[in-house]
């Protein structure tokens, strides 16, 4: 059985048990611990020697991940944060750590592809990946309950990256970190210093969105001042639409935008989109975050939660806990510039 299908597989299969046997809820739950613990360390077994060809997911799309099709779970939907610090980092370590080699074929969201294609030689998307029944001794999945745990997790017994205070591999693993295959960006205009705005519309946790008329009248103060503008993020064509405005077609060209010495300021909500500013941007851009469910106040000793220890472009961030009007978002932006 193919490890792509197994957690759909495996909770079905819980429920028909529950269901036959009237297990109860915390039956269920134990049942569910010991697949997770028995998957772990399968997973370990194949690292400790690993047979090739080996597969390793650094992330999924069982959901698209927009307005319509999501979930707060990164086993369904791996978020750019989780994946970017979590995922890619410990693959990135277990490279040059020589757990593994480049032989190892990478599994990851198909518009992700561009963040390994210049490190391994062979990376397939996740839904090819589902089509092609390899056996589970063959798969390493990063993103399973126990081991992800244990990889971003501050409650885990085993801490298996080293985080604090400032990433230590990062002298060691810095030029693949770095290393992402570029767009040639033909579309888009950096001459002039810009600024960016990464607008999240995902179902999960709407709480963090901010409304779209929002957004509007924030890209119009600055259509008003001249100032170029960027947009990235699923469904946000429709706010791309004037002179001035231009919509970010993916995520490689994202990640390839934020590089640039013109690229000055990057606001957004608390979402992972803005992710890639931290790894591969510059300290000549500064990031504005809107915090207004004030989960700094809660989760910012986490290295998930934007921490310097990841922030290896040393990039300003300043945190707004409260909705700002847009004209007080304006203005903390144009401030900047």
């Amino acid at each position: 059985m193919s490890l792509a299908f197994d957690n759909v597989r495996k909770k079905t299969w819980l429920r028909k048990i529950a269901r036959v046997f009237y297990l109860p809820r915390k039956a269920l739950v134990f049942i569910s611990s010991i697949s997770n613990k028995l998957e772990h360390k399968r997973t370990l077994r194949i690292l400790e020697n690993p047979i090739y060809p080996i597969y390793i997911i650094t992330s999924k799309d069982v959901f698209v991940g927009n307005s319509k099709s999501d979930v707060p779970n990164p086993s369904k939907i791996t978020e750019i944060a989780s994946e970017l610090i979590i995922t890619r980092l410990y693959l990135i370590s277990l490279l040059n750590s020589k757990v593994i080699t480049k032989e190892a074929v990478i599994v990851c969201i198909k518009e992700r592809k561009a963040l390994y294609s210049n490190i391994f030689p062979n990376v397939i998307d996740f839904q090819t990946f589902k089509t092609l029944g390899i056996p589970k001794k063959q798969i390493v999945d990063l993103l399973g309950n126990e081991l992800l745990d244990e990889l971003g997790g501050d409650h885990a017994k085993v801490q298996r990256i080293p985080y604090f205070p400032f990433y230590q591999n990062y002298e060691r693993d810095k030029i693949e970190i770095q290393n992402f295959a570029k767009s040639k960006l033909e579309y888009c205009d950096l001459s002039r210093p810009f600024v960016s705005f990464v607008i999240r519309k995902r179902g999960a946790w709407p709480e963090k969105n901010m409304t779209d008329q929002f957004w509007r009248e924030v890209i119009f103060l600055f259509i008003e001042a001249q100032i170029p503008v960027f947009v990235f993020g699923k469904e946000t064509e429709e706010f791309c639409e004037n002179p001035g405005v231009t919509y970010v077609e993916n995520f490689q060209d994202w990640c390839t935008l934020i590089t640039s010495p013109n690229s000055k300021h990057v606001g957004s909500t608390m979402t992972g989109g803005v992710y890639p500013v931290l790894i591969f941007g510059n300290p000549n851009t500064r990031l504005s975050l809107i915090d207004n469910t004030e989960l700094m106040a809660l989760h910012g000793h986490k290295p998930i939660f934007y921490h310097s220890c990841i922030n290896f472009a040393k990039v300003p961030i300043s945190f707004i806990n409260h909705i700002p009007t847009p004209r007080e978002y304006f203005n903390e932006i144009r401030s900047s510039l």
